[in-house]
């Protein structure tokens, strides 16, 4: 089926230089960065460790991590260690992040500060207060740690430049 499509369409696409897997998660991490960009028109808070960071560090946190997100999308891609590493600190990060700001015992000021009345706040910090809820997210970060660990062996280091020759060195 490979050698058929490889016929049909002899030009290399931009697609075909990346491995399916890897490029499956790269461009999640680049709409993961446009949708963090998105999030500066209405959204001037942003969760960090249970701190919401609001105003310029509310911008500035969010600007950072859609530049994180955006540069895993082209390393991700161009099949960078560097990379790799960075997007598993990443996902081990944000899994600490989110579980110690969602495990608090009222998150309804997050939403406050997102622009929610009181009201609908407090029906969604209800919401997020269900024992279930709280075992959610470091649950719902294994499948990408998963992935990442799958890809991982597509990321091998460029081989080191061989020695000068000491007549070379002098």
């Amino acid at each position: 089926m490979k050698r058929t499509c490889e016929v049909r369409d002899p030009v290399e696409r931009w697609t075909d230089r990346c491995p399916l897997a890897v490029l499956a998660y790269s461009l999640l991490m680049g709409f993961g960065g446009i949708f963090a960009l998105g999030l500066l028109v209405n959204f001037h808070v942003f969760p960090v460790f249970g701190i919401f960071a609001t105003g310029a560090a509310g911008y500035a946190v969010t600007v950072l991590a859609a530049g994180v997100l955006l540069y895993l999308a082209w390393g991700l891609y161009r099949l960078q260690v560097a990379a790799w590493w960075i997007a598993l600190g990443m996902q081990l990060i944000s899994a600490i992040s989110g579980v110690v700001t969602f495990w608090r015992p009222d998150v309804t000021e997050l939403y406050l500060k997102m622009g929610l009345d009181h009201r609908a706040a407090a029906a969604v910090g209800d919401m997020f207060s269900v024992p279930a809820f709280t075992w959610m997210i470091p649950i719902s970060i294994l499948p990408w740690l998963v992935w990442l660990l799958c890809i991982r062996r597509y990321f091998i280091a460029p081989p080191a430049l061989p020695p000068l020759p000491k007549s070379e060195m002098a």
